[in-house]
């Protein structure tokens, strides 16, 4: 089965949503709260979508790094969350785009071995024809 779990329009969706809070956390009061809740929809967004955290520690690796440094009340002007989201979601697009190459691999080896098998069915025929003769 293919895989398209980020698709081009939820990778731009994710994009704005995390521009959306970055530029909240510039807000001094907002700052802190920003970065805790980007910290929970980003993650449960990525669960939904399917991507698992316990096969690529990268996506958790990413996330919690950006979540301690929006912590940080002068490093958190970054955009921490914007460059997690964005690696994140590209890592999973190419573990798509593998396991789907993978499966377009397999469908071609069995064409291939359903073709040969044919070639071999008309060379016997072939063979036999001829020796009739």
């Amino acid at each position: 089965m293919y895989h398209n779990r980020i698709s081009n329009g939820t990778f731009w969706a994710m994009i704005g949503v995390t521009l959306v809070f970055e530029f909240a956390s510039l807000i001094p009061g907002v700052n802190f709260f920003s970065g805790i809740l980007s910290s929970l929809v980003f993650p449960i967004w990525f669960w939904l979508k399917g991507a698992s955290y316990s096969k690529n520690k990268k996506l958790v690796t990413n996330f919690v790094v950006a979540f301690f440094i929006e912590l940080i009340p002068v490093v958190s002007m970054l955009p921490a969350t914007l460059f997690a989201v964005w690696r994140n979601a590209r890592a999973v697009q190419k573990e798509d785009i593998m396991h789907n190459n993978k499966i377009d691999s397999m469908k071609l080896d069995e064409e291939t071995r359903q073709m040969t098998a044919q070639l071999e069915r008309r060379q016997l025929l072939m063979r036999d024809k001829k020796e009739r003769e």
